[in-house]
């Protein structure tokens, strides 16, 4: 609200892809920061051992509800896109994910707890 009100600009965002709320302002790797890619995400876990098929309903079901246009219209609203991705795809995401936070925490010289 502060940018679509011009009481603030906004400069870049930080994911990899345009903001839906913030169309017209480009992320940091279309400014020539390449590497840089600070996205939020939103997932599900589950227990390990969780039964596949109760993951595949879980999943099925979520699918349909983030499909709503009421959900897609909050989303947009709030400047964050939908993904749904498969719980294959987005445990392959957290693996990327941790390799990558743990490799800045080394850099950094910081040890996680």
């Amino acid at each position: 609200p502060l940018v679509n009100g011009k009481k603030i600009k906004a400069l870049a965002v930080t994911g990899s892809r345009r903001a839906p709320a913030l169309p017209d302002t480009p992320t940091l790797q279309e400014l020539g920061y390449r590497d840089f890619d600070v996205s939020s995400w939103f997932g599900f876990l589950f227990p390990a051992r969780t039964p596949q098929d109760r993951i595949d309903r879980f999943h099925r079901e979520t699918v349909k509800a983030l499909a709503s246009p009421e959900i897609v219209r909050v989303f947009d609203t709030i400047g964050m896109y939908l993904l749904g991705s498969r719980p294959d795809e987005f445990a392959a995401y957290l693996q990327e994910d941790f390799k990558y936070q743990g490799k800045l925490l080394g850099e950094l010289g910081l040890k996680a707890k």
